[in-house]
């Protein structure tokens, strides 16, 4: 069954949560991006559900017999803030890694540290998963969590300056 679409929210029908269907079609189109604008996301599948804990009390229609809850005809998620704010705090706490580059030649070698940082959901400081790597230009490239996007993206960068400094170093 699904979930709340909100981030960090993990609330699910088969946790006896209310869940309910963002606004979907043309006449609801304006509603729809006013949700999906308090709730931070850019789009969503049609499908996608918020549940009730981010409705307030005021949100719903009152004295129903059947003492189920049912949104308003024009109810907004307004009790977003708390998983909002440990959202953002989760992505600002960033882990520290070092890269070691050696660029080395018969008569000069160049070494090169860089520290880069990734989110700490995305780091692995294991020693097992450390690496070692040599390429054919004779550089040594050692990195503790070479799986993660931004360390990717950390190592295509390095790699750019070592041939930068081949370059130079060939002057």
């Amino acid at each position: 069954m699904p979930g709340c679409c909100v981030d960090l929210c993990k609330n699910r029908t088969e946790k006896g949560a209310r869940l309910f269907r963002l606004p979907t079609g043309k006449r609801n189109s304006e509603r729809r991006l006013e949700w999906l604008r308090l709730i931070e996301k850019n789009t969503l599948p049609e499908r996608a559900v918020i549940c009730e804990a981010h409705f307030g009390e005021d949100q719903f229609e009152n004295k129903r017999e059947d003492e189920r809850k049912l949104l308003r005809p024009f109810a907004k998620p307004n009790l977003l803030e708390k998983h909002t704010i440990e959202a953002k705090n989760q992505l600002t706490e960033k882990v520290s890694r070092s890269v070691e580059i050696e660029i080395y030649d018969k008569q000069n070698p160049i070494n090169i540290n860089c520290t880069s940082l990734c989110n700490d959901s995305n780091s692995h400081t294991n020693e097992d998963n450390s690496n070692n790597m040599t390429n054919n230009i004779g550089t040594n490239v050692v990195d503790e969590s070479q799986n993660t996007p931004l360390i990717k993206k950390k190592d295509k960068d390095i790699r750019k300056l070592k041939k930068a400094l081949q370059k130079k170093k060939r002057m």
